[in-house]
């Protein structure tokens, strides 16, 4: 007898469908598609290349402990550090195209040839500025949704004290 039905096999699900069937729960995964994954599935877009259908950023994951703790490397689940990580292509026709790699002088190299210097300047604020904000993204999300995570994360508040508690 099933005791939950998940509706989609996005990683999300998946996830979760995993943690249930660990406590206990008999668990199945109803999906649509030909292919299970979401938007982390991978496909071939292009005759010869395969990529993933629409997360290109799946980055958080990766820092959470749930691919090591659910063993998914034994499932076949393995990541790939390209660089460059993302392209797009020329944005004008005859222009340069936006390649995106792990240097930031590279990157802003490509931006600039692009779009112009002062889209690349402005791409290297965005970087020092999100730098520390990325950190307490991944802190609010390392662990379970609650006020209080994201409290201290984004803002590193602590929640009010009521008196004599």
């Amino acid at each position: 007898m099933i005791d939950v039905a998940v509706v989609g096999s996005g990683h999300n699900a998946l996830i979760a469908a995993c943690y249930l069937g660990r406590a206990g729960r008999e668990v199945a995964v109803l999906e649509r598609d030909v292919v299970i994954g979401g938007a982390v599935s991978t496909v071939e877009r292009f005759p010869g290349h395969r990529v993933d259908r629409g997360s290109s950023a799946h980055l958080m994951i990766r820092h959470t402990g749930i691919v090591e703790e659910l063993e998914l490397e034994h499932f076949g689940l393995r990541y790939l550090d390209c660089d460059p990580w993302a392209f797009a292509p020329a944005p004008a026709p005859g222009g340069a195209p936006l390649v995106f790699r792990r240097d930031l002088d590279a990157t802003c190299d490509s931006i600039a040839a692009a779009c112009g210097a002062a889209h690349a300047r402005a791409y290297r604020r965005f970087v020092a500025e999100w730098g520390p904000r990325s950190a307490r993204v991944l802190r609010a999300f390392s662990g379970p949704a609650t006020p209080v995570r994201f409290l201290r994360a984004f803002w590193g508040l602590e929640p009010a004290r009521r008196s004599g508690v």
